[in-house]
């Protein structure tokens, strides 16, 4: 987090593989089927990240700090404005994002999780929302 990296850890012998370094403050990340990290940051930027060469790609302007994060099974990145009352919806083809406000004004939308059938459920100050 306050090193403003990511690192790769070994799964058996838990000794450090590779670091890569990176201009927000990583907090939560999700790697796609390609081995493409996308990370959220409070640095108000989505990381991109190539895991297979551990190469830093870019880093999108998300506009407000990004907290929780997750993938869905079309390659969407989903992602908390944390304090932006909105849940942003990034896609890595189009490299566009979009912005949708949560009900009711809510404040630090935090986690995320998404299903094999696409719906989504977001967390809010320990208030659970998923979609009717």
């Amino acid at each position: 987090y306050s090193f403003n990296q990511y690192e790769e850890y070994d799964g058996a012998t838990g000794e450090i593989r590779g670091v890569v370094a990176t201009t927000g403050t990583p907090y939560g990340a999700v790697i796609d089927c390609d081995g493409i990290l996308y990370g959220a940051t409070l640095a108000a930027t989505i990381d991109v990240i190539d895991t297979t060469t551990r190469t830093y790609v870019r880093s999108q302007n998300a506009g407000n700090p990004t907290y929780g994060i997750t993938l869905d099974s079309d390659g969407i990145v989903w992602i908390a404005g944390w304090t932006s009352q909105q849940l942003l919806r990034y896609d890595p083809t189009s490299g566009e994002i979009d912005h949708y406000n949560t009900p009711n004004g809510e404040s630090e939308l935090a986690r995320l999780s998404s299903q094999s059938e696409g719906a989504g459920l977001a967390v809010n100050g320990g208030v659970s929302r998923s979609p009717e």
